[in-house]
Parts: C-alpha cells; structure tokens; sequence
C-alpha cells in the first residue's frame, strides 16, 4: 500500500468550547485527529471543506487497506499535497534513494505552486501529477506551453459513494432542486421565475451555505436537480447528486478564473455523458430544452454513470495500478 501525506491546515480549526454548530466546535477538531491518527474517515455531516472532503475520500475507499496518513510505513509509495507541507514531505524524500520511490502530487496544488510542480514532474520520472479529471490535465498541459505530457499525469478522482436508499420516481408534481455556486444571482432569480412559471416546485442550495447530508436526503426527493455553479476540476457535490440517480439539467460554464486559459474549454461537468440529463450552455436556451429535459426524465441513469466511472471500487483500482 502506499502513505499519504496532506496538509490538514485547510480543514484544522483551534474551535471554541460552547457553540451551538457542531462545525465551531472544538470537539470537531478533537474528532477530526483522533480519525486522521489511526486512518479512519468520518461522517460526511462533520466535512465542511473541499480539501478535507478528499481526504477523507481516499481514508473511505482504502477504508479495508493498510494506508498511512501523514506518517511513513511504507517505502516506495506516496501521495503528496504540494503547498509548504507537500513541499518539505518531497525533500525530504529526495534525501534517499528517491528514484525507487514512486510519487504522486496531487490533486491539492495551489496554483502559484504549478510550475514548480511541473518542473518536478518534468525532472523526475518518478514523479507523476494527480488530477481529478481529463479535462483538468488537459488543462495543466496547456498551461504548461506544452512542456508536459499525458505520461506526467495520473487521472484519479475522488471516490463517489453509492446513495443506497432507492429514488421514488412515480411523482404526481415535479419538484426541482437547484445547485447553485458562485455564479451571478440574477441566473438564479431567472431559473426559479422560469421554474415558478411552469409552477414546478424548487429548493436551491447555495455552495457554503449547506448541510451535505440535508443535500442528499432533498435529492432523493426531488425529481430533477437544476446545476448553476462555475467550472470545476471534478465536481464531487454535483457528483453526490448523480449517485442518487437524480436526472440534471445544466447550465454549463466554460470559464475557469483559477487557471484563466484563452481558447480553453472547461466544464461545470467534468465528468459527463447524455445518460446523466441535459447540458446548456446559454440560460436562455432553458425554455426550449427544460420541457424535453422532464419528457425524458425516467430514461436518463447518472447513477449508474457514477458506478461505471467514480465508484470506490474503480477508484480503488486506479491508485492500486499506479503503485504496482
């Protein structure tokens, strides 16, 4: 098996003694290590960042495995953040027989960090860089003027669960719930006075502002969900909403200001296929496509798309192909 070494800065809080979100509370931090120090993921209910939600993504999928977590057991198998933490992990492993230890950087990189990190990839041959989806190593190459090249890579998301509890599809109404993250508000205040006009029902999550598991449990509700959120490298939260097997109608967006690429195309859905709903890319082409969107709706099968191409299992089998 191999170790992983990631920064808990992003999701570590001091926490306060008396609070009443769980969230504040010193005892989420006090829960958070004791995991983390024996190799144990949490419940989603206590993950409250992108960051920590991924790592507590590779604990579950190597949940039976005997991985390590920010300290070394094995030998010749890591997997590395790449801000100061990452940084000071990789020198320290070049200090001793590094080219028998195969590395992988990422998928947690800020972006000042890319071109070191591309010119580590470029120098070692051991060295290879994570990314959560094709069309973000795509991405990194581009930005690289080319220097890089498919071998640099390893396409590795983070693992989807399953949702067990079965999706009621005979609806009397529809019901609509709307995924909206750091897009402009007058999109959204356009999508519910379109959806009020059909006199179709909605619930909208804004990105930051809710309980993943109250997420979940409206998605097995609801009869389509409605995705406005900017572009993403994997998208994991629209990802949960498909192991529902929630048909989505999305509004794309093709823009990514973190890595600002002229002629590049990203995506709200990295990962993508006409099972799983309907794709725009304009707001206003909502009225023509909504109605043939609901006509479809028992015809389309995002839960299984994720049991293809997101499942632990496959998860599993690419990081164990990565290390053999």
């Amino acid at each position: 098996m191999f170790n992983i070494f990631y920064n808990q800065d992003p999701w570590y809080k001091k926490g306060v003694l008396l609070t009443k979100e769980f969230k504040h509370s010193i005892f989420l931090t006090i829960l958070n290590n004791l995991a983390f120090k024996f190799n144990k993921p949490i419940s989603d209910k206590y993950i409250f960042s992108g960051p920590h939600k991924l790592t507590n993504n590779i604990l579950k999928t190597f949940r039976k495995d005997k991985v390590k977590y920010n300290k070394e057991y094995y030998k010749n198998s890591y997997i590395i953040s790449f801000g100061v933490f990452g940084k000071e992990v990789l020198n320290t492993l070049k200090k001793e027989n590094f080219d028998s230890k195969k590395v992988l950087i990422g998928p947690l990189v800020p972006k000042e960090n890319l071109n070191e990190l591309f010119d580590e990839a470029t120098k070692y041959k051991n060295i290879k860089i994570v990314c959560a989806s094709e069309l973000i190593k795509d991405a990194f190459i581009k930005f690289s003027d080319n220097k890089l090249e498919d071998k640099h890579f390893s396409v590795i998301p983070s693992a989807i669960k399953l949702e067990a509890r079965v999706k009621d599809t005979n609806f009397k109404n529809h019901k609509a719930l709307i995924y909206f993250k750091k897009r402009k508000n007058e999109e959204l205040i356009e999508i519910q006075k379109r959806l009020d006009q059909k006199n179709i029902k909605h619930k909208t999550f804004t990105y930051g502002d809710y309980n993943n598991q109250d997420l979940i449990k409206e998605a097995v509700k609801s009869t389509f969900g409605i995705i406005l959120n900017k572009s993403e490298s994997q998208g994991i939260a629209i990802q949960e909403l498909m192991a529902t097997n929630l048909p989505l109608f999305v509004i794309d967006y093709e823009k990514n200001e973190y890595l600002d690429l002229n002629n590049f195309i990203f995506s709200s859905v990295p990962y993508w296929s006409d099972e799983c709903g309907i794709k725009i890319n304009n707001i206003y082409d909502f009225d023509e496509k909504i109605d043939q969107f609901i006509n479809n709706l028992m015809s389309y099968t995002p839960k299984e798309f994720v049991q293809d191409n997101l499942s632990s299992e496959k998860v599993r089998e690419k990081f164990i192909q990565e290390f053999q």
